[in-house]
């Protein structure tokens, strides 16, 4: 009986870091859609659309930046979300396939994760 509730509990915790762990890419995506915006505004502003430019606006690099730290964080998330579903057997699994993040500056996809 005692193996029985500690398996439960296993399950229980490993939901709840699969559902917190989903809360977070969801909110650093929305961060991600939100630095995307700020930088085409600051593209439009100072009309200069090139990042290898000169010209281009420090503040539109260093939210660039920004933006690709979180798309490096999310990718991250996601591999551990999927270890999770898999049950956690293989936690050196190089084989995990994760959905590729786009480092441009489109706004990503909203139902990407289908969840």
């Amino acid at each position: 009986m005692k193996t029985q509730r500690h398996f439960w509990f296993k399950n229980d915790n490993a939901r709840t870091e699969a559902e917190q762990i989903r809360t977070v890419v969801v909110n650093l995506d929305c961060t991600v859609q939100l630095l995307d915006c700020q930088i085409a505004a600051e593209e439009l502003k100072t009309q200069q659309f090139d990042p290898s430019s000169l010209a281009y606006p420090k503040h539109a690099r260093s939210l660039a930046a920004q933006r690709d730290n979180l798309n490096v964080t999310i990718v991250a998330l996601e591999k551990k979300l999927g270890l999770i579903r898999k049950g956690g057997k293989d936690r050196n699994d190089n084989g995990l396939t994760v959905k590729k993040r786009s480092y441009s500056n489109t706004a990503a996809s909203t139902d990407r994760h289908g969840w």
